[in-house]
């Protein structure tokens, strides 16, 4: 069985890790990089639209409730 695929890696800083843990830091490594790529601005601000599903399935691993606890602790810490 070959495990290592032809896929997009997610960095991970692991700097990052250590401030806000693994599964925030993938997360926000993710939503960092989706920033870059779609250039939506309002306000002065950076944003990106995804839905908990568009999330899904990008973190296929996760279920929701982990998504939606990632989410809810990064607001909580103003992150």
């Amino acid at each position: 069985m070959k495990l290592l695929l032809n896929e997009e890696p997610i960095p991970l800083l692991p700097s990052l890790v250590m401030k806000v843990g693994l599964n925030a830091a993938l997360f926000l490594q993710q939503l960092h990089y989706r920033s870059n790529i779609f250039k939506n601005i309002r306000d002065g601000h950076k944003w990106v639209y995804n839905t908990y599903d568009d999330w899904m399935e990008e973190f296929s691993f996760w279920s929701l409730n982990t998504i939606k606890r990632i989410t809810h602790d990064l607001n909580k810490r103003d992150i």
